[in-house]
């Protein structure tokens, strides 16, 4: 029969185990970064990121066209307002695979956001 003692503290090493993975911050060089330019669309048109990696991307609003106000992912649930002439920088924690239609506030600029 095994000893509670060595059982207990083999379920208290794989909950830490466990949890330092789960809840441990990624590191800089865990994150990723892309950039996309609006200027009477989006440049590039598809952009591809990896999966499950934090991702900053920076958009720059290179034009004041009020068509352009917003930037939209709608299948995750994103919406960001770009203000004329700036970088807007979006956070978007963990992104599951697939591909997803990026359009500014009135789908004059259309792009696609591919995740693998």
């Amino acid at each position: 029969m095994q000893d509670p003692l060595f059982v207990f503290l083999g379920i208290l090493l794989a909950a830490f185990i466990l949890g330092w993975f789960y809840f441990r911050k990624p590191q800089p060089s865990e994150m990723q970064r892309a950039d996309l330019h609006l200027d009477s669309g989006f440049h590039p048109s598809e952009l591809h990121v990896r999966c499950g990696i934090p991702l900053h991307l920076h958009v720059h609003r290179l034009e004041s066209e009020p068509e352009e106000e917003w930037f939209l992912v709608p299948d995750l649930g994103i919406r960001e307002p770009l203000p004329p002439l700036m970088t807007t920088v979006v956070h978007l924690k963990s992104l599951r695979a697939g591909k997803f239609k990026m359009v500014c506030s009135r789908g004059k600029a259309q792009g696609i956001l591919v995740v693998t």
